[in-house]
């Protein structure tokens, strides 16, 4: 059914009509750039959104649950039991985004000159972002008795060790036989170490 969470007269009436119980929202934008180029945009979809959700599950006292991603089970828990409060939803391995960077890079065999660092000044007028993505998610395990989450990347030999990590190709090599071009808009293949049940 059509939805516009920005439209709170429409929302109030879509939540009357069909007197929802829960509500799983997964909306949002987290382009940095373009939300730093609109504001007002960014703004209507990251807050306005959200708030007119949270405004009619209130209202009707349906369980709401709101996230920037997908989580299957864990969604099917917290909707189905009396858990409330802000948590984080992350995975146990503490990872920088460089080191992201690094695991893509190398698994998925691109060429290693394609990843750089680059210090935030001369990043250009860009919005700031922390370097390090990691999240404490121990207060939500804690309150569900179980750790929602398995870690990322799943083999410990993907994590990377020191800043040129990606360049040691000698018999560890990704799933490409040869490394791509830094210009290359294909996606990597998937590899069997990254999918969710074990290869």
């Amino acid at each position: 059914m059509a939805c516009n969470a920005e439209d709170p007269a429409g929302l109030a009436r879509l939540f009357d009509r069909h007197g929802f119980a829960f509500v799983l929202d997964c909306a949002g934008n987290c382009a940095l750039k373009p939300c730093a180029l609109n504001p007002a945009l960014a703004w209507r979809l990251n807050v306005e959104g959200v708030r007119n959700l949270i405004t009619q599950s209130v209202r009707l006292g349906a369980r709401m649950v709101h996230l920037s991603v997908d989580l299957n089970r864990l969604c099917d828990t917290v909707l189905a039991g009396d858990l409330a409060g802000i948590f984080h939803a992350g995975g146990p391995r503490r990872l920088s985004l460089y080191q992201i960077a690094q695991i893509i890079n190398r698994v998925g065999g691109y060429n290693p000159d394609c990843l750089f660092g680059i210090p935030r000044e001369q990043a250009g007028p860009i919005p700031p972002r922390a370097g390090n993505v990691a999240m404490n998610s121990a207060r939500l395990s804690q309150s569900l008795g179980f750790d929602p989450f398995a870690p990322w990347p799943r083999d410990d030999r993907w994590v990377p060790t020191h800043r040129n990590w990606h360049r040691e190709r000698s018999g560890n090599r990704g799933p490409r036989s040869s490394f791509t071009r830094c210009s290359a808009q294909t996606a990597p293949p998937r590899h069997p170490l990254f999918d969710t049940a074990p290869a």
